[in-house]
């Protein structure tokens, strides 16, 4: 066994669990409207970033201190304030941005909800025949390569 490309993959499952683990947490800041307080007023203390949001202080702090650590915030210590780079602002806070990307967390959060109706197929190879949902589901493209395709079913 190589161990350089065991740490290497190592590292890469740490990467991708990282990621997985923003999903919840960048539709939670979406929801709450709190991109759009930092956005809006400007780098902000916890206390000043709660009161403006309207939301608990303890649950910001760890919110925010995770966005910074995923480099999705910037955090000044020398103030204690929190803000939204404008390269981010333009991703989670500018809708009419070009890279406005806050509806790909929410097909990632559906892929995750429609696992157990589209693991079936793997076994059968038959079509998920969901209807009357509001997430994405999988449905495997009629061809002989394999591909998925996302569908909305709302």
């Amino acid at each position: 066994m190589d161990d350089a490309k065991l740490h290497q993959f190592i590292g890469q499952m740490l990467t991708d669990l990282g990621g997985a683990s923003s999903v919840a947490l960048v539709r939670i800041g979406d929801a709450l409207g709190l991109y759009k307080v930092l956005h809006s007023r400007g780098p902000l203390t916890v206390a000043e970033f709660a009161a403006a949001a309207g939301v608990n202080e303890r649950y910001l702090r760890e919110w925010a201190s995770q966005q910074a650590a995923s480099n999705y915030l910037s955090y000044d210590p020398a103030t204690q304030k929190f803000a939204l780079p404008e390269e981010q602002a333009m991703v989670f806070a500018v809708e009419d941005s070009p890279v406005y990307m806050l509806g790909a967390f929410d097909i990632m959060a559906a892929m995750l909800d429609g696992q157990e109706k589209v693991q079936p197929a793997f076994k059968t190879g038959r079509r998920s025949r969901t209807r009357n949902s509001s997430a994405m589901t999988f449905i495997p493209a009629r061809s002989s390569k394999p591909a998925l395709t996302l569908r909305s079913t709302a």
